[in-house]
Order: structure tokens, then sequence, then C-alpha cells
């Protein structure tokens, strides 16, 4: 499950109903703007989400990690915070 902690590049407080979009964590690169870079992004997710450009891992836990890094809003680069709650295989949708 995964938590945005930004809309727009803008903080968002933890508190209230947000969507949490739920799917498996993929790391791979692409070439954008003519430069290549990594890109975490949520495959088979129930809601979509953008992709994590350039994303460095900050918080782990047992059951949480925290991603910080870019999405495209537009024409613009803004910084995304995703915090991720492990979801068990049994559990899983």
């Amino acid at each position: 499950m995964v938590h945005l902690r930004r809309h727009d590049g803008a903080y968002r407080p933890s508190y209230g109903q947000h969507p949490k979009p739920t799917g498996d964590l993929h790391l791979t690169h692409l070439t954008v703007d003519g430069r290549r870079v990594a890109a975490l992004q949520l495959l088979g997710a129930d809601q979509p989400i953008s992709r994590l450009f350039d994303p460095k891992l900050v918080e782990l836990a047992s059951d949480k990690l925290r991603f910080i890094g870019f999405e495209r809003v537009e024409r613009s680069w803004v910084m995304q915070e995703w915090d991720c709650q492990l979801v068990p295989p049994s559990f899983a949708r």
C-alpha cells in the first residue's frame, strides 16, 4: 500500500482520507528528456499512480519503506514522497 505524502509537490498531511493504492513495487530505468533515470512504479496498481523518478530510500522498518524522488506534473518536475506499507502476500488483494 502506498501513501503519497505530496500533491503537485506540496506537502499533504497524513491524516484524512487519501487514496492508498496497492500493487507490486518495481524499479526500472527509463530515458526521460534525453537522460537515463531510475523510476519506481507500482505494477498492477488498483488505482492510478505516477512513477517516482530518481527514487531514494530514506527510511526502512520491518513493515514500512519511505522513498523520496520526483514526479512529472504536466511540464514540471516536483518532489514526491512515498510511504510504502508492506502487505503480507496472504493478505494482498
